[in-house]
């Protein structure tokens, strides 16, 4: 866990919560695993110091200002499920076609994701306001704005 106390990982923390520096945000909520059958919920103000305190964290897909989209592209093979750790170069270049296109769709469309890896594969992220067009017409209109 003390990772967490390494700068440059509170900087990217503080960078995909959108808060420079990690100070706090009060409509934000993770939760902090500490023992696993209680965890703790708590707003992104106290996170540096939870962050001492050695929990580990994890946040909301959504809170009071947007909607994370997570789209996870992976290899699975259902007959050898050890396949993509065994062999990962032939399970990444499986997938590249398809997680090429999706950044370019998802760049043609405005959206700048994070696109991070995975032990078998890929994931592409990025927050949707809630008080936007999108989110309005996926969803309809949050009646808690």
């Amino acid at each position: 866990m003390n990772y967490y106390s390494h700068p440059t990982i509170r900087a990217r923390i503080a960078e995909f919560l959108g808060m420079e520096p990690l100070s706090g945000d009060a409509t934000t909520v993770v939760t902090m695993i500490g023992d696993k059958h209680h965890p703790k919920v708590r707003k992104v103000s106290g996170l540096p110091g939870d962050l001492d305190d050695e929990f580990e964290i994890s946040l909301s897909l959504w809170d009071s200002r947007f909607l994370l989209v997570d789209l996870d592209i992976e290899y699975v093979n259902f007959d050898r499920p050890a396949e993509p750790y065994i062999h990962p170069d032939r399970a990444f270049a499986l997938q590249e076609a398809v997680t090429d296109t999706v950044e370019n769709q998802l760049l043609s469309l405005g959206i700048e994701p994070l696109h991070m890896l995975s032990g078998r594969g890929h994931h592409f992220v990025w927050q949707v306001r809630r008080d936007s067009h999108s989110f309005e017409h996926c969803f309809g209109s949050p009646p808690w704005l």
